[in-house]
């Protein structure tokens, strides 16, 4: 049951106990019911097992060890592309929550093709990193 709300008079107000994670899982469901339940669980661990370094560090000769299993192509609660293991990718959570990210949001607004969410290949580690090792977005 969602929360009351704090009534101001004349003005609107938001649920003072939901959190903005909150509000999105209400609007796109949580991530069990997106297919982050058991089943994931047992298929990331095995993934991160026999995959445990970040592909994007990899692909500029370093090692970061991988901690996220990521969809390459966003699955958008598409089942088949969910457990297809040839879409997903080992990354550490800097290059998920950062890198990956940046290069969904342009993909998302047609600025670069799904290849280019591949942070496997070399082409995309270079157009992303400096000589010094920073991170260009």
């Amino acid at each position: 049951m969602p929360p009351r709300l704090k009534a101001k008079a004349g003005v609107a107000t938001v649920p003072e106990a939901y959190s903005t994670a909150e509000m999105v899982d209400e609007r796109r469901g949580s991530a069990h019911q997106r297919g982050y339940g058991d089943r994931w669980r047992k298929g990331r661990l095995g993934y991160l097992a026999k995959h445990p370094l970040c592909v994007a560090h990899l692909a500029g000769g370093k090692t970061e060890a991988a901690t996220v299993v990521d969809h390459i192509v966003p699955h958008g609660g598409d089942m088949l592309l969910f457990w297809d293991s040839a879409n997903w990718q080992a990354l550490c959570k800097f290059c998920h929550d950062g890198i990956k990210k940046h290069l969904e949001h342009k993909w998302y607004a047609g600025l670069i093709d799904a290849e280019q969410l591949d942070l496997s290949k070399p082409s995309i580690h270079h157009r992303l990193h400096t000589p010094q090792g920073g991170i260009v977005f």
